[in-house]
C-alpha cells in the first residue's frame, strides 16, 4: 500500500477516536512558515531551506497536551552545477506539550512531527539512486520544536520557535558540486538537515 494512502487511513481512524474521547478537548488550526539554515554533508553547498505547512489539532482539556495532523511543503536550493533543489512534500503527525497555566499569556512548548516525506530533487542533474536512479523518492522526516505560544485573544495566537528539521531518504540522493578538489564532483547522502526559525498563526475553535 502506497505510504501516504497507509497515512491518510492512520489519521482518518486514530485522530477522531483522539477527539471524540474528550469531550471538553478544543480543535485548533494553523499555518506556519520557517527558515532554517543547512547541517550535515550539504552544508557548503546547499542554501537555507523554506519550509509552510498547516496544521489541524487536537487541544486536551487542560489546554497542554497536543495531538495533530499537518501537511506541508520544503524547498532548499544547493549552490552546485545547474543549481539543483531539493523538495518534499510533508504528510504526518505531531504531538505536543505546553507549559503553564492556560491563563498565562505567553507560553513555553515542545512538540515533536513526524511523516512521510515526498523527497524531489529538480535540475543540474541531480537523482536518487540506486535503485530508483529517478527524480523522485520516499522518505520520512521528523522535526523536533522548542517555541512559545502567545495568546493575543481567546481564540487566536501565534507561535514561535527554534526547529531541527531531518528528512531522510529511502534511496541515496546524488548531488553534482562540481568541485573536483575533493576527489568528487557529487555529494551523495540519505539525508537533508537544517536548524533554524519558524512562526505561524493558531485559530482555536
Amino acid at each position: 500500500m502506497d505510504h501516504r494512502l497507509t497515512l491518510a487511513l492512520i489519521a482518518g481512524i486514530a485522530l477522531p477516536c483522539v477527539a471524540s474521547g474528550a469531550a471538553a478537548a478544543r480543535v485548533r488550526a494553523g499555518l506556519d512558515v520557517s527558515s532554517t539554515l543547512p547541517l550535515g554533508s550539504t552544508e557548503r553547498i546547499a542554501d537555507p531551506a523554506f519550509t509552510g505547512r498547516v496544521k489541524a489539532q487536537w487541544l486536551s482539556p487542560n489546554e497542554r497536551l497536543i495531538i495533530g495532523v499537518l501537511g506541508g511543503r520544503m524547498s532548499q536550493p544547493h549552490r552546485a552545477t545547474g543549481d539543483p533543489t531539493l523538495t518534499g512534500t510533508l504528510v504526518g503527525g505531531e504531538v505536543g506539550w505546553i507549559f503553564g497555566p492556560k491563563d498565562w499569556g505567553t507560553r513555553p512548548y515542545l512538540s515533536l512531527q513526524v511523516g512521510y516525506a515526498g523527497m524531489g530533487l529538480e535540475g543540474g542533474g541531480a537523482q536518487f539512486s540506486p535503485p530508483s536512479e529517478q527524480a523522485k523518492a520516499d522518505g520520512m522526516f521528523i522535526i523536533p520544536e522548542a517555541g512559545l505560544a502567545v495568546a493575543l485573544t481567546p481564540n487566536f495566537g501565534l507561535r514561535f520557535d527554534f526547529r531541527y528539521e531531518y528528512l531522510r531518504s529511502f534511496d541515496q540522493m546524488s548531488i553534482p558540486s562540481g568541485d573536483q578538489s575533493r576527489g568528487s564532483a557529487a555529494i551523495t547522502t540519505y539525508s537533508a538537515q537544517t536548524f533554524g526559525l519558524g512562526a505561524g498563526v493558531i485559530v482555536t475553535f
